[in-house]
């Protein structure tokens, strides 16, 4: 990702500068290196087995709470809260 430090920091300050939200030209090197990541990312969820990719109750536990704005999040495990 260092690489990819100049085109981002470049991204941000067209954002910035820019007054209305527009349609620019595609930043090529970022496009083809999110198209990567995602496609490895991919690869490697669907290369677990079956058994280690885990149940979702656990990231619920985490996650539901921040979207419900709950003031408590549970313990791992969710089994206790902290604050």
């Amino acid at each position: 990702m260092p690489e990819m430090r100049g085109i981002v920091d470049e991204l941000l300050r067209l954002k910035k500068e820019t007054p209305e939200p527009r349609e620019g030209e595609r930043i090529g090197a970022l496009n083809d290196y999110l198209e990567r990541s995602i496609e490895n990312v991919g690869r490697d969820i669907l290369s677990l087995p079956e058994d280690g990719r885990g149940s979702w109750d656990e990231l619920d536990s985490l996650f539901l709470p921040v979207v419900r704005n709950d003031k408590k999040i549970p313990a791992r495990g969710g089994e206790k809260y902290t604050d």
